[in-house]
């Protein structure tokens, strides 16, 4: 009987040590800290995620509109977005970690908003002020 209490105890220990299967605070959880929901981005920004236990992370994937956009395998998980690629307006960002069991978490309550600037006509078009204020002329 004691040695079946030893074996149990050990194999508590180790359980606990190793792999945290007892401690509910080790939950995997991945949040996207960059940028904050509600921000307005342009330009180039950093897609940043953070997750509670990294021990056993093998992979961050972050996606933008529901299309991946990168893979980071090391913290911090990061990526660089160029928003000039997506239309200006409402964008979501979502990020999955993987442990090495497989086993996944998400985030993807984060939504920006992209405004960038245009600076030119698009082409094909011949009056850039018909195009924008309804103009047939300057005069």
């Amino acid at each position: 009987m004691i040695k079946i209490k030893i074996i149990l105890i050990t194999f508590i220990l180790i359980c606990i040590l190793f792999t945290g299967c007892f401690n509910p605070a080790d939950k995997l959880e991945i949040n996207i800290t960059s940028p904050q929901n509600g921000a307005t981005v342009s330009d180039t920004v950093t897609i940043k995620a953070e997750v509670t236990v990294d021990l056993t992370i093998t992979k961050v994937e972050i996606y933008v509109d529901d299309i991946l956009r990168g893979v980071d395998d090391s913290a911090p998980y990061t990526i660089e977005w160029n928003t000039k690629t997506a239309s200006n307006g409402n964008h979501k960002l979502k990020a999955v970690a993987y442990d090495s069991k497989g086993i996944c978490c998400e985030d993807d309550d984060t939504e920006v908003t992209v405004y960038n600037e245009i600076t030119e006509a698009p082409s094909g078009s011949s009056n850039w002020g018909e195009m924008v204020w309804g103009l047939d002329n300057w005069g």
